[in-house]
Order: C-alpha cells, then structure tokens, then sequence
C-alpha cells in the first residue's frame, strides 16, 4: 500500500530550537519555506537543528519512503514556528484478520479492513502527542502547540477500490489509527479466470458428441480442457496466500477440474462396456454407454451448476457493497 503523511507541528516558544529558528529568519531569511532534511529525527535551518517527530508504522512488515521527505516552515512570522512534514511511503502491512476464512473466501469478490497504524516512538520528540487534523485546523494554525498528523487521500492499492471514508482515531498510547475499507477489483479473476473456465466446461460436454467406441477421441478433448483448467488454477494460486482453506475461485476450479476427470473415467468405462458387450448385443451395449453418458452429464451439469450459484451470491453481495466512482487515480 502506498500512502501520503502530512504532520504539523508547532514547538512551543520557550524552546531553544524555536528561538534558534526565530533568529535566522530575522538574520538572512531568505523566502524559502523548505528546510534540508537530514534524518528522520532532524532538519536543518541554516546552520539550526530543527527537532522533528519522526513517525513509526506500527503495523508494518517493511516500509519505505517512495519519494524523498519534506520539512516546510508554514506561514513564517515573528513569535510562532509551525512546520510541516509530508512523505510518501510504500508500507507492506502486517493483517493477520485478512488471512482468516471469512475474510479472503470470497475472491475475487473479497473485501478488506485495513488499518494504518502510526505513532513516535523514538527521537527528541518522541513524546509528541499525535491527533487527527480537523477543517478549523486551516483558521487556526497558528495556535497549534501539539502534532497533528493525517494520512492524505493517496492512499493507493492498484487490484482494490477504496472506500472515500477514512475515520482516523488515536488510542491512549498515541498510536494513530487509519482505518481502511477496500475491495477487490474482481474483473480481471472474472474475466479470464472464472468466465473462461466456464466456456471450458462447455467444451468439455462435447466430449459426448463423439461415440462411446471413439475413446481416442473423447480423451483428446476431455484431457486438452483438464490441462488448461489445471492451469488456470495454478494462477489462482500464484495469486493467493498458502492458507488452509480454499477460496471462491480455488474450489470453482476444483469443481471444474473433478467433473472433467470424471468425464474421462466415464469415457472410459461406456468405451469398455461398449468393447466388451458391443460384438454380440451392439444396440443393448450402446444403449448401456447412452445412458451411462446421460448420467454422467446430469451429475457434472448440477455439480457445475451449483458451484457457479455461489460464485453468483458472492459477486452479487460485492458488486452492493463497494463505492463505484474513481477520481484522481483513485478509486473511491
């Protein structure tokens, strides 16, 4: 997930760093509101060591800044020091709920909460209390003494929509919670996946088109769409996590996968009973393999039919759920 964080803060005027500051811009300020970062900790005015409060993820697995950090002085004026920290981070979070069965079972119709947890945990200010930015922020900068931290709209997961509402909460240990709901954008599973999968099976029912004597050709058919449904499968499963449980997806092409080999071994089986009993009783023998054929397909027809039921509630329940709008590049 990537995602854009914004904080201001105000250092009170005792401080010796805010005095500091007050002095070079009386001495050779310059217009320039941008400060020279030099760590996550530190900026630099001039020659004056700006204290910063440097954010920790929480939640995350590895996290990285996808375009250099800025520190900005905000409306300089004599007697008030505000600054202004925005980054935009790459964050790989840690969300054990998301790997539960009742949270990923749906894919490609699955939706998702994802929380962006964000506190300072180290550094000369890390003590700073943190809270989210309200709109009278704007009018009343000025007067800011404590942190207050955002995280910005940028909020970007390429396969999922987001939802616009972001409540941002902070719990009595100054962690910053930005609650996220998300949803996967299933087209593409839908598409080349589950639709194609479907137009196999189809495929794969001629395979009675032929004769219960013509077994080479039978098989060529049914096991031409076994292959290329055992391949689609393996690129669900380059999607999902390893867990021990199957999804949406998964278990539509198992489904697909267990009425095709059935198939074959039908073949088989009205082919044998055909080579068997055809020499001496051939319209009883083919009679036999017509309704062996029957019963097989009325099998595999319901199994089929069943499983793509439930890919129907699931996609149904998705497609009410999600926001529908994207602006700005990003879905909302």
């Amino acid at each position: 997930v990537q995602f854009r964080v914004t904080l201001f803060w105000s250092p009170s005027a005792e401080e010796e760093t805010t005095k500091a500051v007050l002095e070079v811009m009386r001495s050779h300020w310059k217009g320039s509101s941008k400060l020279q970062v030099t760590d996550r900790s530190h900026g630099l005015i001039g020659s004056v060591v700006v204290n910063v409060p440097p954010l920790a993820l929480i939640n995350a697995q590895s996290f990285s800044e996808v375009t250099p950090p800025e520190l900005h002085l905000v409306e300089p004026r004599p007697g008030r020091v505000l600054l202004r920290w925005n980054c935009l981070y790459q964050a790989k979070l840690i969300e054990p709920a998301i790997a539960n069965e009742q949270g990923i079972y749906p894919f490609p119709y699955d939706s998702h909460e994802l929380s962006i947890d964000m506190g300072v945990r180290f550094g000369p200010l890390h003590d700073v209390p943190l809270r989210p930015i309200q709109p009278e922020d704007n009018a009343t900068r000025s007067m800011l003494t404590t942190a207050a931290g955002v995280v910005e709209e940028a909020v970007v997961l390429t396969e999922f929509l987001i939802s616009p509402d972001m409540p941002i909460v902070v719990d009595e240990s100054n962690v910053l919670h930005a609650n996220i709901k998300i949803w996967r954008k299933h087209n593409y599973i839908e598409v080349n996946v589950l639709q194609l999968n479907a137009l196999l099976q189809l495929m794969g029912f001629c395979t009675f088109a032929f004769p219960a004597e013509e077994l080479s050709d039978r098989m060529s058919m049914a096991v031409g769409v076994l292959f290329a449904t055992v391949g689609l499968r393996q690129l669900v499963d380059g999607l999902m996590p390893k867990l021990e449980f199957m999804s949406l997806a998964q278990n539509q092409l198992n489904a697909s996968i267990y009425v095709i080999f059935a198939v074959v071994v039908e073949s088989a089986f009205a082919s044998m009973v055909h080579r068997i009993f055809g020499s001496d009783h051939s319209d009883a023998a083919t009679t036999v393999a017509h309704i062996i054929d029957g019963i097989t397909c009325a099998t595999v027809l319901s199994t089929l039919a069943v499983s793509y039921i439930e890919v129907y509630r699931c996609r149904a329940a998705h497609l009410q759920m999600r926001p529908v709008r994207e602006e700005s590049g990003r879905d909302t």
